[in-house]
């Protein structure tokens, strides 16, 4: 079987079996990651696995292979610290494994309306994210981007709800408070509010739990939902409460000490979160993000606030 469809179907005991055999095609196949496994495997390491730092994906473009690229999609650069890109060998495979990852938590598409409110993502049409939601859009029962047309999406929530339909709106996290202080909503029981993308310099940085009582407030809801994905990954992992994340079978979270890569953490510690993304195969399937998060002990995660690079030593600092 492809090796593909054996990550769309894989089951979760199959998570090790796969992981192991993606990894040893990566580093014989990818020069990228071949040269940071080499500069990185005398050094002691209870992780198993050699983590690539994602701002490599910055740096030059990561891929497993020769295959043609169908399609290059690129970060934004709101921190001034570059511009990530991610080439993708098949567009359809990226659509069927976001929408696999949407529907184990959600269940089919094709029971929403999917809105969403993207200011930043939908001009620069190289998104994943804007990608990802067209093809959703494209498998539901309709739907519609937004940027700073507030009055339009104020009147079709309303149709909506009012109808009783059941309603998905993705948006990035300034947007959404931006449109909900200017149109506080009721929303209907059916409707989600997913929230992604943070405040992209738009607004000051606040504490996720602070963001989403904002939402709830004004949106009238008792949770708000949220996003975890990033131009380097091809997989998405979804909170339907509280922050916590959770993860398809092919996708797996876990924490490392900031400052030593290579030093995996137990459940409930603090530190780097690394990313295997079996999605990702074709390119880079084990991904030290900037992210600072916690792994609960039943697998779901939580983020807790971005790495300052200025605390960070060690090997972290190798691959220039």
């Amino acid at each position: 079987m492809d090796i593909r469809n054996r990550i769309l179907l894989m089951k979760d005991s199959e998570f090790s079996t796969i992981s192991l055999e993606v990894y040893q095609n990566q580093v014989r196949n990818n020069p990228t990651f071949f040269r940071w496994h080499e500069l990185t495997k005398q050094l002691p390491n209870t992780a198993g696995f050699r983590f690539l730092p994602i701002r490599q994906f910055k740096k030059e473009i990561v891929k497993t292979g020769d295959w043609e690229i169908e399609r290059v999609f690129e970060s934004s650069s709101t921190t001034n610290t570059g511009i990530s890109r991610h080439a993708i060998e098949s567009l359809s495979f990226y659509e069927e494994i976001s929408q696999r990852a949407f529907e184990l938590q959600y269940g089919p598409l094709d029971k929403y309306h999917i809105l969403a409110l993207l200011p930043g993502y939908i001009e620069r049409g190289n998104s994943s994210l804007v990608h990802m939601i067209k093809s959703f859009m494209d498998q539901s029962k309709g739907g519609d981007f937004y940027i700073h047309n507030f009055d339009q999406l104020n009147k079709q929530l309303n149709s909506l709800n009012k109808a009783g339909e059941s309603i998905i709106l993705f948006g990035v996290s300034h947007a959404l408070i931006d449109f909900s202080m200017q149109y506080p909503q009721a929303m209907a029981s059916k409707s989600i509010i997913v929230e992604t993308g943070g405040m992209k310099g738009k607004r000051k940085e606040i504490q996720k739990s602070e963001l989403h009582q904002i939402l709830k407030t004004q949106f009238n809801v008792a949770n708000i939902h949220g996003e975890y994905g990033m131009t380097e990954l091809q997989s998405q992992a979804y909170s339907r409460a509280n922050g916590l994340y959770h993860c398809p079978p092919w996708m797996k979270v876990v924490i490392s000490d900031i400052n030593d890569p290579t030093k995996l953490l137990d459940a409930n510690k603090r530190g780097r979160i690394n990313i295997i993304d079996l999605a990702n195969v074709s390119t880079c399937s084990f991904i030290a993000t900037d992210d600072l998060g916690i792994v609960r002990s039943d697998g779901s995660f939580e983020i807790i606030g971005r790495i300052q690079y200025s605390d960070i030593r060690g090997c972290n600092q190798m691959y220039q």
